[in-house]
């Protein structure tokens, strides 16, 4: 698809597509366009935007999985240069030279999002700034990997007051979390300690204690929080979404201890529901 005007693209496939330039399934320019309950898989671009590119217009990706796209230089996933609200949508897989997952130089606030197994050859392996406003709430990074800086995030090489966080998980980066210091807004969760974290009810240094990637419920994959996370209402109420990733309601009691308070990351755990348990498959 290449727009320039306003489109709403509802449960749709978009598969093994290729573009010379940029926006290998979908390229939005200067128009308007909702994407919901879709997937964006194994999709090329030549230049940026491996799967779909937003240049100067705006995009809303909605309970949508974006994977395994590739991108020789910019925005494996997704290259955003105007204004971008990801929500309860999957990254993962994608690949390019610099941001794997996402490259942004516009505006993005990325809400129940989860960003995992990207992978840059340079720098942001999950995402990569280069301009403009990146907020990000109750999102999960995890398993992003980059050649250079930045596995899970890269905003520069330099602290940058243009990345915030707030109630966003990320772990298992490599060779780390972050290139270098972000703002935050309190509630995060790192597994190491490169990403700057020092507000209130920020833990740095923290195993998140994740399931694999999988589908947990819902349209799309996310990690699980696992019993006795530390990510377990350890969030902050204050603009929590009101669901999950995969629409579970938030915040629940995930510890029992009497208060209902929001997780930190994409899934909100439910200490209720049934734990599902896989035995190995015996034949005779």
């Amino acid at each position: 698809i290449d727009t320039t005007t306003v489109l709403t693209v509802t449960n749709a496939t978009y598969s093994g597509n290729t573009a010379v330039f940029r926006g290998g399934a979908i390229n939005n320019y200067l128009g308007t366009i909702t994407v919901a309950g879709s997937s964006i898989t194994g999709n090329t671009a030549g230049y940026y935007g491996g799967g779909l590119t937003n240049a100067g217009g705006m995009l809303t990706l909605q309970s949508s999985r974006v994977s395994g796209n590739t991108a020789a230089a910019w925005g494996g996933g997704v290259r955003n240069t105007g204004t971008r609200v990801p929500q309860d949508s999957e990254l993962t897989g994608n690949s390019a030279d610099n941001g794997g997952g996402l490259q942004n130089s516009g505006t993005a606030t990325l809400v129940n999002n989860t960003i995992g197994a990207n992978h840059a050859a340079t720098n942001g392996g999950g995402l990569f700034w280069d301009g403009g406003q990146v907020s990000l709430v109750n999102s999960t990074f995890n398993a992003n990997s980059a050649g250079g800086q930045g596995g899970n995030i890269y905003a520069g090489g330099a602290y940058n007051g243009n990345v915030n966080l707030k109630n966003t998980l990320l772990a298992a980066g490599a060779p780390n979390n972050c290139g270098a210091g972000l703002l935050f807004n309190g509630n995060n969760l790192e597994s190491a300690n490169s990403c700057g974290l020092a507000a209130g009810g920020d833990l740095v240094n923290t195993s998140p204690r994740l399931g694999l990637l999988d589908y947990n419920g819902g349209p799309t994959r996310n990690y699980a929080l696992m019993p006795g996370s530390p990510a377990i209402d350890h969030g902050t109420n204050t603009g929590c979404p009101a669901k999950d990733q995969r629409g579970v309601s938030r915040p629940l009691d995930g510890d029992k201890a009497g208060a209902a308070v929001c997780d930190i990351g994409a899934y909100e755990f439910d200490p209720n529901a049934p734990l599902l348990v896989f035995l190995p498959l015996v034949r005779r």
